[in-house]
């Protein structure tokens, strides 16, 4: 969901216990009542959030956890773009005959959390302090309506029409590989790209930060099981139990909270021994790393560590049958 506004959430500490009911009415801080309100009539606006709780500035008094707006980035003029905002993908600066390069599909509401060229500029500033000195290339697609309903539409748009470009420029870049990383509705948009593009595996690898998609959809027999199967080599999903928008905003639209808040879920088999995920899916808890929704990419917080190590390593699955032995 990768925005954030100046009204409409606050983080606090209010539980429905100390309002003299049973249940919590909060996770992590978020009262619900607060945002009920941008659900009618199909909306949801939620461009961001104040910030109350003592915790705001427990990584640095120069940023408050969780304000996208804070990402401290200038992009050039001619950052490598390809524009999903149109009929057609239109491409600038596209770095041709790369050993690899990286996509990045941004999340919803981004004119108001540092724009789509400064936030890929902060994950490629975070693969770089990683060891990972790749261009990354900005995918811009139309995210900023409050319409919540409408924009999941938009962002599978526009995840099609970046599997459309990939199948160009691959045919074009044969030797590239290509890696995409997708945050918030923005990781919606990367499952319906390999959904879309029937790659056979074009693409190395999908890497998908607080994605905004049910946890069902992932699975084998869920809608997008047999694109992360056929689309890509490796399929990441790095999700946070700190991440108060896809675990709490998310549900409130759509019933459970988004495969970015605890991962998929999907059933197990016969002993355990099939999970019902993809061979080629991976979910990669964060929660310990990630506090807030904007942290996965960032530079000096985050999990970006975790996502090179994985491109690295993507055979790393904790030893024997997954560790069992």
């Amino acid at each position: 969901m990768g925005g954030l506004t100046q009204r409409g959430i606050q983080m606090g500490h209010t539980s429905k216990d100390e309002q003299g009911t049973d249940a919590e009415s909060t996770r992590n801080g978020i009262d619900r009542r607060r945002v009920l309100q941008g659900v009618a009539a199909g909306t949801v606006t939620v461009a961001g959030l104040s910030v109350t709780s003592g915790s705001a500035v427990a990584q640095g008094e120069d940023r408050l956890d969780g304000n996208c707006p804070a990402i401290p980035f200038g992009a050039p003029e001619d950052f490598p773009t390809v524009d999903l905002t149109g009929d057609s993908p239109t491409a600038s600066n596209v770095p041709a005959g790369q050993e690899e390069v990286v996509f990045f599909l941004h999340g919803w509401l981004e004119a108001f959390t540092g724009g789509a060229v400064n936030q890929s500029v902060a994950l490629q500033e975070a693969l770089a302090q990683n060891g990972k000195d790749v261009p990354v290339v900005a995918a811009k697609w139309p995210a900023n309506s409050p319409n919540w309903f409408g924009q999941k539409d938009v962002s599978e748009q526009a995840g099609a029409d970046l599997g459309s470009y990939l199948t160009d420029y691959t045919d074009a870049n044969p030797d590239t590989t290509i890696r995409v990383v997708g945050h918030s509705l923005g990781g919606r948009g990367v499952y319906d790209m390999l959904d879309s593009a029937q790659y056979d595996t074009t693409v190395q690898s999908v890497s998908a930060l607080g994605a905004a998609v049910n946890p069902v959809t992932v699975c084998d027999d869920g809608r997008f099981g047999a694109a992360i199967a056929d689309g890509a080599e490796e399929v990441y999903n790095y999700h946070s139990e700190g991440d108060d928008i896809v675990c709490t905003i998310y549900d409130i639209p759509e019933g459970p909270s988004g495969v970015g808040c605890s991962g998929s879920d999907c059933p197990t088999g016969f002993f355990g021994l099939d999970d019902g995920q993809p061979d080629n899916y991976t979910d990669v808890d964060v929660t310990g790393t990630v506090e807030n929704h904007c942290d996965y990419f960032r530079p000096d917080v985050g999990c970006v560590d975790l996502v090179v190590n994985d491109w690295s390593d993507p055979d790393d699955d904790g030893g024997f049958f997954g560790g069992l032995f």
